[in-house]
């Protein structure tokens, strides 16, 4: 995407605006965070190739992420949990109650969902992973429940549960390391 430029600086951090065409052939506009010290010199613009942008969708795009939520403590927790894409790629995760995860995002809905797609490759930190960063809220729909079933149907047995609820991550943004230098923070309008 190539368009206008323009910068906000901080102490640590710029903010970046590129304005284009999106990935649907609509205006947008899409802010970037790059770190000062080590990131993009602060004379340079800041571009997120196409490339880029399709490996942050595959990774959103998969079955699996491994869940962060805050503990009663303010703690870090993380957990494995199956993903699903509702109609505009927003994660699902179906939960039962009982699940540490659930009690936590019951008290602060704040979360990370880190997608993994390393793979067999060696060494594995050359590969990408998308840490993507929001809140979940209840989705009752029950055509997002069906869109769940669908991916995981071993969910089925599930579903009839009164303790298992269908949640929708709102993202916020996502952080991608597609291998060694090629690290972006994304906009949750550019990735989706």
């Amino acid at each position: 995407m190539r368009g206008s430029v323009q910068r906000r600086s901080r102490r640590s951090h710029a903010t970046v605006a590129i304005a284009g065409i999106g990935p649907w052939g609509c205006a947008s506009v899409n802010r970037f965070v790059v770190n000062r010290f080590g990131g993009q010199p602060e004379s340079q613009a800041v571009t997120i190739s196409a490339d880029t942008i399709a490996i942050a969708r595959r990774l959103v795009a998969g079955d699996r992420a491994v869940l962060a939520s805050l503990d009663a403590e303010g703690g870090p927790y993380a957990s494995l949990v199956l993903v699903a894409g509702d109609e505009r790629g927003w994660p699902l995760l179906f939960l039962s109650d009982l699940a540490e995860h659930t009690k936590n995002i019951a008290r602060d809905p704040r979360v990370s969902l880190l997608f993994d797609g390393t793979g067999d490759l060696a060494p594995p930190l050359a590969g990408p992973r998308l840490s993507l960063v929001g809140a979940v809220e209840p989705a009752p729909d029950p055509e997002a429940l069906a869109r769940y079933v669908a991916r995981h149907p071993a969910a089925a047995a599930w579903a009839g549960l009164r303790d298992f609820h269908l949640y929708c991550m709102i993202p916020r943004r996502g952080h991608l390391v597609a291998g060694f230098g090629r690290i972006a923070w994304i906009d949750a309008d550019a990735l989706f």
